[in-house]
């Protein structure tokens, strides 16, 4: 890792971040250039040092109108996944929404998240993987930070318009009106066969379970195709489920990691989708009305997920009301060991009025 540090600080590889594919035309999954996809493929695989404030790092190269855009994009203008089998993701986007989280987290300036950014411990930022990368999907962090931006649905049209390069559209970010600036999220992977059904309504928005089709035509289509059978699609799948604090309330969240296939060499990619939902107290059931869909991908490693939320009850294509974004994984941070720390003596206390009161 420290080679790979190295390369990067004394090498252009990051100094200029996807400038070349930034335009009024939205950037489809494949480039025209193999090795430009190549090099977006890198620089995304990379994201730990993009998320750094090392000064042979930063810059103000964030592009931000044009990353705004792509961010913002709707699934048809801008699918995240893409190719013969749907199994290619878009690297000019996933590279824009990484470029839009740059600048909320890097930039100091008016809406962004920067001061709080860099109040946070080394260990509570975007880190670097700590295995050698691979195909295997063994595990899922637990503990995971983040944020989403959104704007309003007449804001939306506009930034999908391209008004955002004249007169700047400000972003409205999870956690602006709370104590903390960041999202709060656990995770753990459950087994499927006895986690319960995974409810229709969830997959009728997801399709995390879809297995993926191979339109390929052509000779070089099925050639270069990436296919994997449903039966072994569904057999490397990981099933998860969670909880986290938004907006003075508790959420729920349930979702899917699938494999994806080696993206230009590089392998580790999944795709991650997941409903956050809000249960009713008093009867524990789900709120239909007030469901939030997550669809993304978690980068090699397995340490940070970007990606685009929608409102499923706001209709697909331009009609679409999204946004982007971001979560990392802080497992072992000061904080996760605290929180910890104080669960543990929460239940040791439990366990001592529970022995009390059986005495009694």
């Amino acid at each position: 890792m420290r080679l790979i540090v190295n390369f990067i600080e004394n090498t252009n590889i990051l100094k200029i971040v996807g400038s070349d594919f930034f335009g009024k035309k939205l950037p489809k999954a494949k480039a025209s250039l193999p090795t430009t996809q190549l090099l977006y493929t890198l620089q995304c695989v990379l994201a730990p040092s993009l998320f750094s404030f090392s000064p042979k790092l930063i810059n103000a190269h964030f592009g931000f109108p044009d990353a705004q855009q792509l961010a913002y994009s709707s699934d048809t203008a801008a699918p995240i996944f893409a190719g013969v089998n749907g199994l290619d993701v878009n690297m000019p986007w996933l590279l824009a929404n990484i470029q839009f989280w740059r600048h909320h987290l890097l930039r100091r300036d008016e809406g962004t998240l920067e001061h709080d950014y860099s109040q946070l411990d080394e260990s509570e930022r975007p880190r670097w993987w700590d295995g050698q990368l691979s195909q295997e999907m063994k595990k899922l962090g637990c503990h995971w930070k983040g944020s989403y931006a959104f704007v309003s649905r007449e804001a939306i049209k506009d930034i999908r318009a391209g008004a955002g390069h004249e007169n700047p559209i400000m972003d409205e970010l999870n956690g602006e009106q709370d104590s903390d600036a960041f999202q709060d999220l656990r995770l753990q992977l459950v087994d499927p066969k006895t986690a319960g059904p995974w409810p229709n309504s969830f997959e009728k928005h997801l399709k995390s379970l879809k297995s993926p089709v191979n339109r390929a035509r052509t000779r070089a289509q099925r050639h270069h195709s990436s296919f994997a059978p449903a039966e072994e699609l569904m057999l490397n799948s990981l099933r998860f489920d969670g909880s986290g604090y938004d907006n003075y309330e508790d959420f729920c969240a349930s979702g899917w990691l699938n494999p994806l296939p080696a993206q230009h060499g590089v392998p580790g990619w999944q795709r991650m989708t997941m409903m956050k939902f809000f249960v009713d107290e008093d009867t524990g059931a789900i709120d239909h009305e007030a469901l939030w869909s997550y669809e993304g991908v978690l980068l090699p490693g397995g340490q940070i997920m970007l990606g685009r939320w929608w409102c499923p009850s706001d209709g697909y294509g331009e009609d679409m009301y999204s946004g982007p974004f971001i979560l990392w994984c802080v497992d072992d941070g000061p904080e996760m060991v605290k929180a910890e720390k104080e669960m543990q003596a929460l239940k040791k206390g439990e366990e001592i009025v529970r022995e009390v009161m059986s005495g009694a």
